[in-house]
């Protein structure tokens, strides 16, 4: 899989998280593809087992997405190697320490997202 894919998939997991599917066009636009860039994406990863496509269950004309079992068994694969390193880089820390790490990464988190979404609303743009 590369970068866009694993990208795609953490879009539409995110979604899911959030109790809502993501379509393709919000794929699309996250991602700053084009429409059939988007679609040959999604195909390959619909042709790879790790997307399917469903009909949202108020609007039939709209298509939602969601990952399968083998999408969260591959991300589970790809990423206990990282989240095992990451406890224990952290084990021995205070609570004091964990929580100073906390504040930081919730920071820069949002600081990220909302970079992000100046980029996507054009605002960043001249």
């Amino acid at each position: 899989m590369n970068a866009s894919d694993l990208t795609a998939l953490g879009l539409v997991y995110d979604h899911a998280l959030r109790g809502r599917g993501m379509t393709p066009g919000e794929l699309a636009v996250e991602l700053d593809l084009s429409p059939s860039a988007t679609t040959a994406l999604v195909d390959r990863l619909e042709s790879a087992g790790h997307l399917v496509r469903t009909r949202h269950e108020s609007d039939g004309r709209r298509v939602v997405l969601s990952m399968t079992d083998t999408a969260s068994d591959v991300g589970r694969r790809a990423f206990s190697p990282l989240a095992r390193l990451i406890v224990e880089s952290l084990h021995g820390r205070s609570p004091q320490e964990l929580a100073l790490v906390v504040d930081v990464l919730t920071t820069v988190t949002t600081a990220i997202d909302s970079s992000a979404s100046e980029l996507h609303s054009g605002a960043g743009s001249d």
